[in-house]
């Protein structure tokens, strides 16, 4: 039986709060994007979808945000699909892309559109579900769940790094966070192993975060290369000299 066609549009959550516990994870996020991109500067940063246009970024040394979305709304600052994006090639210093692997198809081409609008040096925030997780796990039975946003594919961590390395980039950072429970609890029924399993870095966080740089590619020029070529031998007569 094939597959049918997973629509982001549609499946893919509009605001963090969709989620159980959706501010807890939001949080957990932040502490992350904080950390690894806080150094981080250029003249544009492309937060792709309404959940990065949620997430605070304040702290991101670049000149401009751009809030990119399939849909238009009043926030919005440029409308393009993901997989074909309106933006020209090597412009982009940094881009933030939460959980839109999960409810698209094409994660490829997403991935491949994502390194071609990006400078050399350029850093990705890729987020995920984790597939180890409860919530992982919860996405596998979402067809029968009446909530849209479980119906989500799942991709290991070690899957996105290699198809990110095939892309030339350096993967630097790869980690879990969020909640445990892949439903509203109050924290203070919580025992504390479950609580402690929350906390970043633990493999059983709610979402995986890779941190990634394009990698820049050395060139050569030919004058140069030309220079070091050292000639052997005694060079032959041409063929006029010959006849």
């Amino acid at each position: 039986m094939d597959k049918v066609p997973f629509d982001f549009k549609k499946n893919m959550p509009r605001t963090w709060q969709t989620y159980p516990n959706g501010l807890f994870l939001r949080h957990s996020i932040e502490v992350e994007i904080r950390q690894h991109l806080s150094d981080c500067e250029g003249k544009r940063l492309v937060a792709v979808g309404p959940l990065a246009h949620e997430l605070n970024m304040s702290h991101c040394k670049v000149e401009q945000r751009i809030r990119l979305d399939w849909q238009e709304e009043a926030f919005t600052d440029l409308v393009s699909e993901p997989d074909a994006l309106a933006i020209d090639a090597d412009t982009i210093d940094v881009m933030v892309v939460p959980m839109l692997l999960n409810y698209t198809d094409e994660h490829h081409q997403v991935l491949r559109e994502i390194q071609r609008v990006l400078v050399a040096g350029g850093k990705l925030c890729i987020i995920a579900f984790n597939p180890w997780s409860l919530w992982g796990m919860r996405t596998t039975t979402g067809k029968w769940s009446n909530n849209t946003f479980w119906k989500a594919r799942q991709h290991f961590g070690y899957r996105i790094q290699d198809w990110l390395e095939l892309l030339q980039f350096d993967v630097y950072s790869r980690t879990t966070v969020g909640p445990f429970l892949p439903w509203k609890t109050a924290s203070t029924f919580m025992p504390q192993w479950m609580s402690s399993w929350s906390q970043s870095g633990h493999r059983f966080g709610a979402v995986q975060i890779l941190f990634a740089e394009k990698k820049v590619i050395p060139m050569t020029l030919i004058r140069e290369r030309w220079k070091n070529f050292a000639v052997t031998g005694t060079p032959e007569m041409n063929l006029r000299e010959k006849l």
